[in-house]
């Protein structure tokens, strides 16, 4: 460590006692913070502290947050305060024991649920730099955190629009040159995927055709890795639930409204269905498939989709072949078709290039913190330009 650097343990900086409460003792609408082992604090109408202190979760997550005001606290909460803040910022432990959930985890006792022991809480080591190196520390992270936050927002702004944009572009409503129509009619082919029985987990094999789940389907474009396999031969014996380039892949079980297009660029040729999905062959020179997924992920479809789930069990699709042959959409011509989609596509990489901005700023964080908090790296003084900003 730099000089100036000590190592400490918690017990010799800070106050650690732990709350008195059961977790039922919460209040729904209460006038104070009721700090439990959850991430979400929940409300109380009494407080047993009022003083700035770091709560720190006993069990389960390991978890920390720093918290300023009257509050009250769950008996495996332990509290940590300091009667003086001469030799370290609270702030900066909070980044510390943020930092530190996994050497907790290992150090935790226990069965099933894992907890901290009062001891092992107060024995915790830390590198503790000067006090004006802690401010700067947390002054810098404060600032990355604010990129994030705003970068997080600006994303939010952007799917909002895209909705709102999507909403009124796919209103069912008719428009000069649209037609009402029932998707029976403007696709090849609505099938389902195989039985369950005709697809088993001894049936993978390490190459052949892909078999998509639903975890393939969370994005419009379907998610092209991650495949398990079964043989040619196999996929032959059951063609008849056979996808490939332009089809939109559909669950029917599980999470209903999910709706992918296989994209013309695509891994593979062929793939094949699992026993939870069914598809839709678009006729090309009626809709195009991305359209269509659009119309089905975000339009009028999604709606009716989520209005035909049987809720009782697990969420399903009733008769999901025969139900979407009669889902009706208000089709507009080819060119307003392309038109829309390319709007779509334009706001997806708006969003997508704001979530890697948001990306980035979230491993700059990680990074800064394993370095700052080692006590083996100086601030250089280009970072103090993020605090200026």
């Amino acid at each position: 460590m730099r000089e100036g650097w000590r190592r400490v343990q918690l017990g010799d900086l800070v106050s650690v006692e732990t709350g008195r409460l059961d977790a039922n003792a919460a209040v729904e609408g209460g006038a104070f913070p009721f700090f439990t082992c959850s991430p979400n604090a929940l409300r109380i109408d009494s407080y047993a502290f009022d003083a700035p202190a770091i709560l720190l979760s006993g069990n389960a997550a390991f978890h920390s947050r720093y918290y300023e005001g009257k509050f009250n606290a769950y008996q495996r909460v332990y509290v940590l305060t300091s009667p003086s803040l001469a030799s370290i910022t609270l702030r900066y432990l909070n980044l510390v024991l943020a930092g530190s959930e996994s050497t907790f985890r290992m150090q935790a006792g226990g069965g099933v649920i894992h907890y901290l022991r009062l001891p092992m809480v107060r024995d915790f080591w830390i590198h503790l730099p000067p006090l004006p190196e802690q401010r700067r520390i947390v002054d810098l992270i404060d600032a990355v955190d604010a990129q994030i936050e705003a970068a997080d927002q600006a994303v939010e702004r952007a799917e909002r629009a895209r909705r709102g944009l999507l909403r009124e572009l796919l209103a069912p409503a008719m428009r000069a040159g649209w037609q009402e129509v029932r998707l029976e009619d403007v696709c090849l082919r609505i099938g389902m995927g195989p039985f369950g029985s005709n697809i088993k987990v001894d049936t993978f094999v390490a190459e052949g055709v892909p078999v998509i789940s639903g975890a393939h389907l969370h994005q419009a474009r379907l998610t092209d890795h991650d495949f398990r396999f079964i043989t040619q031969a196999h996929a032959n014996r059951l063609k008849g639930s056979a996808v490939g380039r332009g089809d939109v892949v559909l669950t029917h079980a599980g999470t209903v409204g999910q709706a992918s297009v296989i994209p013309d660029d695509s891994a593979y040729e062929n793939y094949m269905l699992s026993q939870r999905q069914f598809f839709m062959r678009p006729d090309p020179a009626l809709v195009l498939s991305t359209f269509l997924v659009l119309f089905l992920r975000a339009g009028d479809g999604h709606r009716q989709l989520l209005s035909n789930v049987n809720r009782t069990g697990v969420s399903s699709l009733s008769r999901p072949v025969r139900f979407a042959k009669q889902m009706r959409m208000s089709l507009p011509p080819l060119p307003d078709q392309r038109r829309i989609v390319d709007l779509a596509a334009a706001a997806d990489s708006e969003i997508g290039a704001l979530k890697a901005l948001a990306g980035q700023a979230r491993e700059l964080r990680k990074g800064l913190l394993t370095d700052l908090l080692s006590g083996d790296h100086e601030i250089p003084a280009s970072y103090d330009r993020l605090l200026a900003a």
